[in-house]
Parts: C-alpha cells; structure tokens; sequence
C-alpha cells in the first residue's frame, strides 16, 4: 500500500516536473540536463553515508525520514508555479533547493527498501515476486499521467504538485504496519567505491549502470521527446504516457515470470 500511494505521488509529479523546468525556463534543455544530473550524481556521494544509518535507526525509520524530504522538494515547484520564485529567491535557487531534497530522499529511502524487499522475497522466486510487486504498485497509478495531463491543462502545474504531496502523505500512513530492521553496513566511505568499481563486480555495476539509463530514459529524456513531438498536449501527452505504462505492466509480467 505504501509503493502504490508513493509510487502514484512520485510518477504524477515526476514526469510533468521535467516538462515544467523545460518550459518554465523557455524551452531550454539545459536547466532538466543540469538539475537531474546534479541530482544522480549526489545521490552516488550520498547514499554511502545514509546507508550508515541502518544500524541505529533501521529500515522503517529511514523510509519515514525520506518522505518529508521528497515533499520539500515539490514545494519549491510549487512556489514557483504559483508566484514565479522561492520566498522572494529566483527560480534557479528552487531549483537548488529541489535538487537537494531529492538527494536526501533517494539517498535514505531506497537502500532500506531494498534490504526489506530482500529479506521478505522467496529467494528461489524473487524475479516473478518483483514483478508481481511492482506491477502491484503501477496498476492503480498506470492512469497517473493521464490525471495528471489533465490537471496541468486545466489547472496548472501548481495544483499538480498539491496532488502528488497529498499521495505521498498518505503513503506514510502503511509504514506502521512495517517493521523496523536494523543491518550493519561494514564498509567504509572509500572501500564503498574500491568494491563499486573492482573487477568482479563489474557485471553487476555494468547491469545497474543500464538500469539507471533506462530509468533516466523512461522518466527524463522519453517524457520531454514525446511531449514535443505532441506539440505540448499536455492532456493528449498524458494519455499516451498511460499507456505506455499499462504496456509496460505486460511486459514486466511475462519477463518477471
């Protein structure tokens, strides 16, 4: 329950986010290129850092801690949407403020999910209980961006960004029901990286390094090319991205299995 109201929060506001910079800043490429690049790129110095905290605040602990920092990084969006600025700052400091609320989301949220998730998976069957886990999360929010096409298009992006705060609030609420797990991550700040790039975990940096551009190409780049190509529909936008999505759940199905 908490993947798929999360899940509906950060798909609705994810994708429009990168239409929003692009056409907030006049339709410039630049701004999406430099924000979410900063973004990934902190996230890599980041994570080894938060990851320490396992040990002492466990696994539920950080995934609650995440949340309010994912909300912090649409309010800035949400400010400039409404009044064209941050607090009297310039667009581009929101923007700063966007990125680094991100980082401290992502950097303590999906480490801990992770070690849950694996913990909880059958081993023997852990690809087809992925699938059916993520297909779980995305088939209630596959409709997403066509919702959210529609809100931006007759309400504007501001709105937009109140209705994903509104997901990701209640998204807290199944994290009680979770338990709280405490691992001890053993590295160092420096070993993290001698390991990331040794020479046999290379297949595995090799295989994760294609995740992360599919993911920057499925949520970055593909969301920008077919809003152009659709000549900035943003209702029509939406619909096709849906079903894109529903799409996508069929194929992850049969792959997963």
């Amino acid at each position: 329950m908490h993947r798929v109201l999360v899940r509906a929060g950060v798909l609705v506001s994810g994708i429009f986010t990168v239409l929003f910079i692009y056409e907030y800043f006049g339709g410039s490429i630049f701004p999406v290129l430099w924000t979410f690049g900063a973004l990934h790129l902190g996230v890599v110095f980041a994570t080894p850092i938060s990851t320490r905290l396992l040990r002492t605040l466990g696994t539920r602990t950080l995934i609650i801690l995440a949340m309010p920092c994912i909300i912090a990084g649409l309010a800035p969006l949400y400010a400039i949407a409404q009044t064209g600025n941050v607090l009297g700052l310039s667009a581009v400091w929101g923007l700063v403020i966007f990125v680094l609320c991100n980082i401290a989301y992502r950097s303590l949220y999906w480490v801990p999910y992770l070690v849950d998730l694996s913990e909880l998976l059958d081993r023997s069957r852990r690809g087809f209980q992925l699938a059916i886990l993520q297909n779980a999360a995305d088939v209630n929010v596959a409709a997403m961006p066509f919702w959210g096409g529609l809100i931006v298009g007759f309400f504007g992006f501001g709105w937009l960004f109140l209705f994903a705060v509104l997901f990701i609030v209640a998204g807290i609420l199944p994290l009680m029901w979770v338990s709280n797990r405490y691992e001890m991550y053993s590295w160092g700040y420096t070993r993290t990286f001698r390991e990331l790039f040794a020479s046999r975990n290379r297949p595995i940096l090799f295989a994760y390094m294609g995740v992360g551009i599919q993911a920057v190409a499925q949520y970055t780049v593909w969301p920008l090319l077919v809003f152009l190509i659709l000549d900035k529909e943003f209702i029509v936008f939406g619909a096709v991205t849906a079903l894109t999505f529903f799409i996508i759940l069929l194929l992850r199905f049969f792959a997963g299995r």
